[in-house]
């Protein structure tokens, strides 16, 4: 089976949030730990040093330091980016070979053997084909024709995926 597809900057954003939405779902737990341990070291420390806690200026610092962070995460995000001449955006071939996913760009081509797909997640949009916690391959639904054709695809992936755990 050969997919014909072309990449966009909407297609890798999608991507993109669902590989980090994926790692929210993770590490949530741990960040609201460390929040809760930081706030209450924070009144621990202003009551056992006796002095009084400032709230505006608490809470205008911590407003000034959750700025900065979302700040800095989407400068960071916009330099990770895939440039437009590069090899993530564009036209691509998939091919599901005997030995792997073939893909084909105009600037590159990888086989990513069976053992390696660590499976399809399926999206009302998108089949993201894992080789990675951050890598895969983007499938827009769009690239199928008729349904019956995606899912064969999907089928195709599933059965032959490695199962490395994501």
């Amino acid at each position: 089976m050969t997919i014909q597809t072309d990449i966009n900057q909407k297609d890798w954003t999608a991507f993109t949030r669902r590989v980090v939405r994926r790692s929210r779902k993770r590490w949530a737990p741990v960040y609201l730990l460390i929040c809760c341990g930081i706030g209450g070291g924070t009144g621990l420390a202003f009551d056992l040093s006796g002095s009084e806690l400032h709230l505006p200026s608490f809470f205008a610092g911590l407003a000034a330091g959750i700025i900065s962070l979302v700040i800095a995460s989407r400068l960071i995000a916009r330099q990770m980016q895939p440039a437009k001449d590069g090899v993530v955006l564009g036209p691509h071939e998939i091919e599901a070979t005997e030995a792997g996913l073939r893909v084909v760009s105009r600037w590159s081509e990888a086989v990513f053997h069976w053992d390696a797909v660590r499976g399809a997640e399926v999206t009302d949009k998108y089949i993201f084909v894992m080789v990675d916690r951050n890598a895969g391959i983007i499938v827009p639904r769009r690239s199928f024709a008729p349904d019956a054709e995606r899912e064969q695809f999907v089928s195709e992936v599933q059965a032959r995926a490695g199962g490395l755990a994501a």
